[in-house]
């Protein structure tokens, strides 16, 4: 999704024309714009996502070796197949 929008812009000019324009800024010149601010999106929104599958790794873990409230030794599981 992030990769559409600077793929468009670049497409509509000519790649020759785009390596020239490379020199003829000003040294120290802000070139702040719409394919600079998907970066930082995208950088902060992964950033978040990490947090956030590191959290619910954490949890599941607390949660897989807590009791189960009730004693699960000696009980017997059977499976009925219905179909048959």
């Amino acid at each position: 999704m992030f990769g559409i929008a600077p793929a468009f812009l670049t497409a509509r000019e000519a790649p020759i024309e785009a390596i020239k324009a490379q020199g003829r800024g000003l040294v120290g010149e802000d070139r702040v714009g719409l394919p600079s601010g998907l970066v930082v999106l995208q950088i902060g929104l992964s950033l978040m996502l990490v947090v956030f599958a590191q959290l619910f790794i954490g949890s599941f873990q607390r949660l897989a070796t807590r009791p189960l409230g009730f004693d699960s030794h000696g009980v017997l599981l059977a499976r009925v197949d219905a179909a048959a």
